[in-house]
């Protein structure tokens, strides 16, 4: 069961578990854009979920009583959670903790009905639900990390800038405390950069394959940028493709406990933006870059570079999508959509 599936990395981690035979459920919100589950929407179950309301929540887990439960819900966008952070820690924090809650008050009641078979005179056999529970934290639960106390690993203390960050921490924290209390099967992921096709969220990466779409197809010759100090920001890149596929792999080996996962290629959000640049069909000579304020960050992550051993020691690893590949993808993926709204347009 994929909660938030309609969504950008849930789609692809639908995909994935299509092509690999797993019966896929689910969840989305009533009001949701569905555009991404187009291509698959006729071949998995789907139960609307709103994180905030745990009922929700546990009708559709005990409706299927899947064997994976993988948690995509979130408020994911930065910018968006400065200026709406109650919503963003009710959603990040609160709606994981119902997540859990969920599982637990079904797992309380089969414990329940457990006995009352024993004291029947019925076999004894433990029907107790206990899946493995996915909960997707971030890189932005160590937030910015000084360069002598790089790479990061997973023993990092918790340090989020910003609250979408702070709404990931409690998530990650409270699903900690319910695998020891509770022993409960549980997976938290911090994956770093991972970008790619469907994103509608405008991260650096996703802006500019659209601005130069839209400069090669509409004209212009103007591109914003961040300040110097974002624009050597250094991140580790991966395509959302690989990251679906890590999750995966760890799902398969029934692992528990904390990973940090990332991609090997370690890049600024200037070479970004240069490579791009390169592979398009614009004359770099000829743009004039603007910086635009609304892009800086009062507390930014200058330097991601991640320790991912405990990653590569518990599965059979391999990134397969290249940098280029990935930022090739993400223009002709821009380029095409930016065609089809002009052709829209001008009906």
């Amino acid at each position: 069961m994929i909660f938030g599936g309609a969504g950008f990395v849930a789609s692809h981690l639908v995909d994935y578990c299509l092509k690999q035979g797993d019966e896929v459920i689910i969840t989305c919100r009533w009001n949701e854009d569905l555009s991404r589950m187009k291509h698959f929407e006729d071949k998995v179950k789907i139960e609307y979920v709103e994180a905030t309301d745990i009922t929700s929540i546990i009708r559709a887990i005990n409706k299927h009583r899947p064997e994976v439960l993988s948690w995509l819900i979130a408020q994911s966008w930065v910018p968006y959670s400065f200026d709406n952070p109650i919503y963003t820690i009710e959603t990040n924090t609160i709606g994981t903790l119902n997540l859990l809650e969920a599982v637990r008050i079904i797992q309380d009641i089969d414990s329940k009905n457990n006995s009352q078979y024993i004291r029947m005179g019925f076999d004894g056999q433990d029907i107790r639900y206990d899946p493995l529970i996915h909960v997707c934290s971030s890189s932005e639960y160590y937030g910015k990390v000084e360069r002598e106390n790089l790479p990061i690993t997973e023993n990092h203390p918790a340090n989020p800038g910003n609250p979408y960050g702070v709404g990931k921490v409690g998530a990650d924290l409270i699903s900690q405390i319910y695998a020891k209390y509770y022993d409960m099967n549980i997976l938290i992921t911090r994956m770093f950069t991972h970008c790619g096709i469907r994103r509608s969220m405008m991260s650096a990466e996703n802006f500019y394959a659209k601005s130069i779409a839209e400069l090669e197809i509409n004209g212009g010759d103007t591109i914003q940028v961040s300040n110097v100090t974002g624009m050597n920001s250094i991140r580790t890149w991966a395509d959302v493709r690989d990251a679906v596929k890590n999750y995966h792999n760890l799902f398969k080996k029934n692992k528990t406990g904390v990973f940090n996962i990332a991609g090997e290629s370690v890049k600024s959000i200037q070479e970004v933006l240069d490579y791009l640049i390169s592979i398009s069909k614009l004359d770099k000579d000829k743009i004039r870059f603007v910086e635009n304020p609304k892009f800086f960050r009062k507390i930014d992550v200058d330097k991601q570079i991640v320790d991912i051993t405990k990653f590569k020691e518990s599965v059979n690893w391999e990134n397969q999508i290249t940098f280029e590949e990935l930022m090739q993808s993400l223009l002709d993926y821009w380029r095409e959509k930016i065609k089809n709204e002009n052709t829209t347009k001008n009906r």
